[in-house]
């Protein structure tokens, strides 16, 4: 995990995502309109803000990674930070498991807060 600060007080994060999680991001991203740093940086926070605890975190693959690196407002990075040490994972662990839950739990985000749900049907 890289953890640097910058001047403005965000912090730059590295994620390690799947190949699955990168395919579900890559496509994600491509419908929002964001690259994919964004989609995953606002999906983030949506599911800091909604989601107190992953309810059933998974095995992730770690075989073929690609590297993403996200920026975190200093609030986020407290919210993130806060939450990984409850759980005694490590801040990139916790961001990855976070996503990885919102991607396969929500196609698309609009924006904070108005997400849409996968249809299981």
């Amino acid at each position: 995990m890289v953890d640097s600060r910058n001047c403005s007080g965000s912090v730059s994060l590295l994620l390690e995502l799947s190949p699955e999680m990168n395919e579900y991001l890559t496509n994600a991203s491509s419908r929002a309109l964001r690259s994919k740093s964004k989609e995953a940086t606002v999906r983030l926070f949506d599911h800091l803000q909604n989601f107190k605890e992953i309810p059933t975190p998974g095995l992730i693959d770690n075989k073929n990674t690609t590297s993403l690196v996200v920026a975190l407002s200093a609030d986020m990075n407290a919210s993130l930070t806060n939450v990984a040490l409850h759980f005694r994972r490590t801040k990139s662990k916790e961001a990855q498991l976070r996503l990885y839950d919102h991607l396969t739990r929500f196609s698309d985000i609009a924006c904070l807060g108005k997400r849409f749900e996968i249809d299981q049907g």
